[in-house]
């Protein structure tokens, strides 16, 4: 239930802190206005689409509208740490000594997997 109420307030929060009134949050998302409202009342949720259609405009994430973390962190800094951890083993491959850890580790997993 806790969880339900911050959704509802997150919403509202994120919408204020646009300027945005209930009505053009409304026309935003095609939804009615009191749609809008019981969301923010906490009388109902949002589909999962919906909530991530909204964290795409408020440029946070679906989880800190759900009230999982409480940091809004904008997308487009979500997606360089994501894109960082991704070219991070090009990075790492390019020593010749991490190089052949990182394949000892690969074949060590492999052979445990094997195992089971």
């Amino acid at each position: 239930m806790e969880d339900k109420i911050m959704l509802g307030e997150r919403i509202q929060y994120l919408r204020l802190e646009k300027g945005m009134t209930q009505k053009e949050l409304s026309k935003v998302f095609k939804v009615s206005l009191k749609t809008i409202q019981f969301y923010e009342q906490n009388r109902t949720i949002p589909d999962i689409y919906l909530v991530a259609e909204m964290a795409k405009f408020f440029n946070v994430s679906c989880d800190y509208i759900l009230g999982v973390v409480n940091t809004p962190i904008p997308l487009d800094e979500r997606e360089a740490e994501a894109k960082d951890h991704i070219y991070m083993p090009k990075e790492f491959m390019k020593n010749k000594e991490t190089r052949r850890t990182y394949k000892t580790i690969v074949e060590y997993v492999k052979m445990v997997h094997e195992m089971k």
